[in-house]
């Protein structure tokens, strides 16, 4: 029997979140900004969820449970009336004790706030109010910082990132938010030493439920629907060792708050609820983005760029001249039928460019898009019956081309639960907004996924999944169609709240174009490049406020003709978070060495609030990191973070600007929270 408690132990469940972003955050999508979901369970923790009350577009909203779950949860409240307590939740079908206690920070059964009718002044009255300020930096003297002469380039700014963020929210009611950024080697300052302020700005005005608008967005916001496959600019997961992560809960419109400068729209969205069983949304964006100048006319005009960028850093000549240079204009919407388990979605989206996008020519990219106009289209569903949940969409762009993703997750037994995946996205398909499952991009790949869980005894778990891919055209140093597949399988054990262990075995295979020996003529061929990770990892509670994690990772890779290259990485943590007491500290030291960067190994790192860290690690060194939090009062929080990694066969690190002279690296992070 779960002993269900309303108060969890934060180390307990901290670990319990920690594990789930890193869980999904190794083989997602680079530079997604994974600590979102901190954010929206820090704001569910602070109003939880009445399960009495709640919708299933809510409870996605977490994204700990299935659909499965979610109906089950809801057919239970309808049949047995109101849940009297959470203890209830152990009768609901498809939960077990690790999945209740994932969810209690956030889920209660008493009425709430939220629950009232209140006035527009109490709405600003009781909601919360808060104000992130952080700074960070490189210790280390790094050369864009220290030209050596006036010809050398050079940074314009100072080596400090300076990041503010203020936001008022009712969740699931209202939010009003302020973002600004200076990224490090980016100025405050114009030639003549006045102010010139942030990089970086975003707003936001986000209402829900005003009548029969379900939610209206003003300023920057974010586009989810379907499966990913037609349109998605917010958080998604990729392929995992739980293999029900594959299936997208698409939140529709949601309001943004990140720092990334690409994937968000600015302008205006609603979404509308005009008769039963149907949700209409439309929206508009006009925004300016980051292209690589490729051609400018005789009026000093820019008429052609290669390509979007997404890294958002504006240091030198260079990169400010690529700042801002094409304006990105896109609409479109969504309108979705939903009666019983039945949902099906139709989704358009249109984009026009100011400037010709004009690709530098490349035999794998001839059929990727260049021009100024772009649309798609796509029909998404998911459909419940009983204990298969089948879900998909079909998309099509303007010239023609098709791609497709359907999958099933089959919960077959309260024990066993199998996913299937079939994907396949043209070669001509044109997808610049998507954001669906796939090993690489969502175009030119067909791949079948096929992943389980199994839970034979209450301690045990198995989980993983094998996933095969080919690419029918050329890609990126891959001269010919390729393929390749990828298995993955996690045991893990858990003998009682204290203890919880796992083992992990990984393999990948992969083609790439062959490696030419030293001397001899480039002859492009493929060849298969293999990996094999194995990773134990055990995380034990040695008391309420105290507990350790500790993990031992091998790695092994075979790059076609050249030589075997192995490495490792091991580390040990402390978390001290103890009830009533202001301090916490977490602190880790770790020991790695691979041979090259193709055999880095990556661990997730926990971060001050509004960050996220899962830094690759290669070559041979240590790396050390300690993370404070101070409780300074029931309204501000003071973090600090201080990281080192020491390498011990090199004496510079880095390259071009951001070379530093030695062998070490040393950051720091301060952030100060204030909530109201």
């Amino acid at each position: 029997m779960l002993n269900v408690q309303a108060q969890v132990t934060p180390v307990n469940n901290e670990q319990h979140l920690d594990d789930r972003i890193e869980l999904n955050a190794e083989n997602s999508v680079e530079g997604m900004d994974f600590d979102e979901l901190k954010i929206i369970w820090d704001e569910f923790a602070k109003r939880p969820i009445n399960l009495n009350k709640t919708t299933k577009e809510q409870l996605q909203q977490l994204a700990l449970l299935t659909d499965y779950q979610i109906d089950q949860l809801l057919q239970h409240r309808q049949k047995n009336g109101d849940l009297i307590a959470l203890q209830e939740l152990q009768a609901v079908n498809g939960f077990d004790a690790d999945d209740i206690q994932r969810i209690l920070p956030f889920v209660t059964v008493t009425t709430n706030v939220n629950d009232l009718h209140l006035s527009f002044s109490q709405y600003i009255t009781q909601g919360n109010h808060q104000l992130l300020l952080r700074t960070e930096s490189v210790l280390n003297e790094q050369a864009g910082y220290n030209p050596k002469d006036s010809n050398d380039a050079s940074y314009a700014g100072s080596p400090y990132r300076l990041y503010m963020r203020y936001r008022i929210f009712m969740q699931r009611k209202y939010s009003f938010g302020i973002v600004a950024e200076k990224d490090p080697g980016e100025s405050l300052l114009t030639d003549n030493n006045k102010w010139k302020g942030f990089d970086y700005y975003s707003a936001h005005l986000f209402v829900r439920d005003i009548g029969i608008v379900k939610s209206l967005a003003i300023g920057d916001y974010q586009v989810e629907y379907g499966q990913g496959l037609t349109l998605w600019s917010g958080l998604a997961f990729g392929k995992s060792a739980d293999p029900v992560t594959v299936i997208r809960f698409a939140n529709g419109l949601r309001p943004y708050t990140s720092v990334n400068e690409t994937i968000f729209r600015r302008g205006i969205a609603v979404s509308l609820l005009p008769a039963k069983n149907w949700r209409v949304d439309a929206y508009y964006s006009n925004r300016l983005s980051d292209g690589n100048v490729a051609t400018i006319d005789s009026l000093n005009q820019i008429s052609e760029f290669t390509s979007i960028q997404s890294s958002g850093l504006h240091r030198t000549d260079a990169e400010l001249a690529d700042k801002g240079s094409v304006r990105i204009q896109s609409y479109g919407g969504h309108i979705t039928y939903r009666k019983n388990q039945l949902e099906v979605g139709f989704t358009g989206a249109a984009t026009h460019l100011n400037k010709n996008l004009q690709r530098t020519y490349q035999l794998y990219n001839q059929f990727q898009f260049s021009g100024q106009n772009f649309f798609n289209t796509g029909i998404d569903y998911k459909l419940l019956l009983r204990n298969f949940n089948f879900f998909g969409e079909i998309s099509r762009s303007q010239n023609g081309a098709m791609a497709t993703i359907n999958g099933v997750i089959m919960s077959v037994d309260p024990k066993l639960t199998f996913t299937l995946l079939y994907r396949n996205y043209g070669k001509k398909y044109e997808a610049i907004e998507s954001n669906a499952i796939a090993e690489s991009d969502n175009v030119n790949e067909r791949g079948l996924y096929a992943g389980y869980s199994f839970k034979p005894v209450r301690k045990i778990s198995l989980t993983g999944y094998f996933d095969l891919f080919s690419y029918p055209w050329l890609r990126f140093a891959v001269n010919a169609p390729s393929h390749g597949f990828e298995y993955i399988t996690q045991l893990t054990y858990k003998p009682n709240k204290q203890l919880e262990m796992y083992a992990r075995y990984r393999q990948t295979n992969k083609q790439g174009n062959v490696a030419p020996a030293e001397d001899a003529p480039k002859i492009d061929y493929l060849v298969n490049n293999h990996q094999q990770n194995l990773r134990f990892n055990i995380a034990y509670k040695i008391s309420k406020v105290l507990a350790i994690r500790s993990r031992v990772e091998w790695v092994y890779f075979k790059d076609g003709n050249q030589p075997l290259e192995n490495g490792f990485l091991a580390f040990q943590d402390f978390i001290y978070k103890p009830l009533g007491k202001p301090l916490s500290i977490t602190i880790r030291y770790a020991v790695f060495g691979t041979k090259s960067y193709n055999s880095r190994l990556y661990a997730y790192e926990n971060d001050v609030y509004g960050a996220f860290s899962i830094p690759p690690l290669y070559g041979q060194g240590q790396r050390f990191y300690a993370l404070l939090r101070y409780h300074i009062s029931r309204q501000v929080d003071l973090f600090l973070r201080y990281s080192q990694t020491v390498y011990y066969n090199q004496t510079t690190i880095g390259s071009g600007l951001d070379k530093i002279e030695g062998n070490s690296r040393n950051d720091i992070k301060l952030v100060l929270k204030m909530e109201l």
